[in-house]
């Protein structure tokens, strides 16, 4: 994340790898961050308020007797040096605004955010997350059925069989990860007409 960008929205379709990327960006500056990198997902969170208290709970942040506020949790944030990930916020986006407030208050914040949906903040930058690429898909599922069987070969036939599936699945990462131990049970060709 560059220095001027306090909020980053990763924004694609279900399985395109923005937990992923968003896990492994956390993983990768949490050193650069006084007080680290919190991941919290919220992918059971019911309300668009209840958010503020997901988070408080991965913090650590004690209880609080009544429904933790935007304006507490800038207190409880407000010289922490952090980047928070608030993973699957697509369902909360009425919340956005809240999510602002809570940005503008702590200067030294930063947030990466997942989501199906931009969250239309003035703060927000955007960064589309794109399906895979079919030779990158294709590598994806090899690697994954050589994972279950090290010794299986894909000639030609085998690849274009690959080719197929990984179209089918949208060359999504998560559906490929999802798919490819199937061959376990199943032949590539049986696989394939399965997705058919």
């Amino acid at each position: 994340m560059e220095a001027d960008v306090r909020l980053l929205t990763l924004i694609g379709p279900p399985g395109v790898g923005k937990t992923q990327l968003a896990l492994t960006v956390a993983q990768q500056l949490q050193d650069l961050f006084a007080d680290g990198a919190v991941v919290v997902t919220l992918t059971n969170v019911v309300g668009t308020e209840q958010w503020i208290p997901a988070v408080a709970a991965a913090l650590g942040l004690p209880e609080s007797r009544q429904t933790p506020t935007p304006e507490w949790l800038v207190a409880k944030l407000r010289h922490k040096q952090m980047l928070l990930v608030l993973d699957n916020f697509e369902h909360l986006v009425e919340a956005a605004p809240t999510l602002g407030q809570v940005l503008r208050g702590c200067g030294q914040l930063r947030m990466l955010v997942t989501s199906t949906l931009p969250l239309r903040l003035r703060a927000e930058h955007r960064l589309t997350v794109t399906p895979l690429t079919g030779a990158a898909a294709e590598a994806l599922f090899i690697a994954r059925a050589r994972a279950i069987d090290a010794s299986i070969e894909f000639d030609e036939d085998a690849r274009r069989r690959v080719r197929d599936i990984c179209h089918r699945l949208d060359n999504l990462p998560l559906a490929i990860e999802l798919v490819a131990p199937q061959l376990e049970a199943l032949s590539l060709a049986e696989l394939q007409a399965a997705l058919a």
